[in-house]
């Protein structure tokens, strides 16, 4: 985000959920937890994988928005 390479303030936030959501799986793994930092890997990925294809695809390749069933965001 810094460094200027995603733009879009939607592709923004869902790139620093997946931030936020990796420095949580880095943790859980320094503490040895490695299950459930797999298990938070697995929630983080569609935040990233969105990231991307609001930034990227959306406009200039697919041309449509992100499909509800493409990587479905569990915010609860």
């Amino acid at each position: 985000m810094r460094h200027g390479v995603f733009r879009k303030p939607e592709a923004e936030e869902l790139l620093r959920k997946a931030a936020d959501g990796l420095k949580e799986v880095v943790r859980l793994h320094k503490l040895g937890n490695f299950q459930e930092a797999q298990r938070c890997l697995a929630r983080t990925a569609p935040y990233w994988v969105r990231a991307a294809w609001k930034e990227f695809l959306e406009e200039e390749v697919i041309g449509a928005d992100t499909p509800e069933s493409y990587h479905p965001l569990d915010e609860a």
